[in-house]
């Protein structure tokens, strides 16, 4: 349904590379729960480095990372983008999205070498990543994550407008363009 996640699948090493040096910062990097401010959140080990915030994108984030960036302007809708990383042991409790309006995508970039340390929950199924395999979902599904492993799970975050099929006229607009009353 998404033929673009192809191309960011394919171009996971570029991104890797511009991501590396990003990794030694994971002490000053802000906790998400610094970010949502909601409490549902609290989660020490998980951090989070936007480059691309409602719909725009973080000027000084994409002249660190071009080729990331580039790479998402290839997903339509394109609203939020971030690239998170958690170390465990750690737990993001269930939670949801706030909008059907959004769907949410992973791109896996660095997953521990067991894939049962490192697992994602939604909507009752659990899966584990599986590096440079994308896949999307809707996010206010339930869904939670564990990371019982001691390598950092890191995934390009992004999420992009749900696209939808233009809805019909209203009867009686359908109506007045055959010409009937």
């Amino acid at each position: 349904e998404f033929p673009w996640l192809a191309d960011l699948e394919a171009g996971a090493d570029a991104i890797r590379a511009e991501l590396g040096p990003l990794l030694g910062e994971f002490p000053s990097l802000p906790r998400v729960a610094d970010i949502e401010r909601t409490g549902d959140y609290e989660v020490e080990g998980w951090r989070a480095f936007f480059l691309r915030f409602a719909g725009r994108s973080v000027p000084a984030h994409a002249q660190r990372f071009p080729r990331t960036c580039a790479l998402l302007e290839r997903v339509p809708g394109l609203y939020f983008a971030l690239f998170s990383i958690l170390v465990g042991p750690s737990h993001i409790p269930e939670h949801r999205g706030y909008t059907k309006c959004l769907l949410r995508g992973h791109l896996p970039l660095h997953v521990p070498r067991r894939p049962e340390d490192c697992r994602f929950r939604v909507a009752g199924e659990t899966r584990h990543w599986h590096r440079d395999r994308a896949f999307v979902f809707d996010d206010t599904q339930p869904h939670e994550v564990w990371h019982d492993g001691d390598e950092p799970r890191v995934l390009l975050m992004f999420d992009f407008h749900r696209p939808m099929p233009a809805p019909p006229p209203p009867v009686a607009g359908r109506a007045l363009l055959r010409g009937h009353p």
